[in-house]
């Protein structure tokens, strides 16, 4: 299971849009499990065989957008890597 208090939020791509090369070399040596938020990310996480978690991006659209729907599928993403 992610622990919330222990959580950090980095974004991939530089203000410009640009891929940040230092974060990703961080994410590749990580010791905590990293979460790839959105399907752009978890393309880039993959390539660079980054172990990830997968959730849906919370701005995305469809089933998703209703908020107990998104949190039911965090919930059931996050519990599954303690396994």
């Amino acid at each position: 299971m992610v622990d919330i208090c222990q959580q950090r939020f980095v974004n991939l791509f530089t203000d410009e849009g640009f891929l940040d090369a230092e974060v990703l070399q961080s994410l590749a040596f990580a010791r905590q499990p990293v979460v790839g938020m959105g399907k752009v990310v978890q393309k880039i996480l993959d390539r660079y065989s980054i172990p990830n978690i997968k959730i849906v991006h919370p701005a995305a659209r469809g089933k998703y957008k209703q908020r107990d729907t998104y949190m039911q599928h965090l919930r059931e993403r996050l519990l599954l890597a303690d396994r």
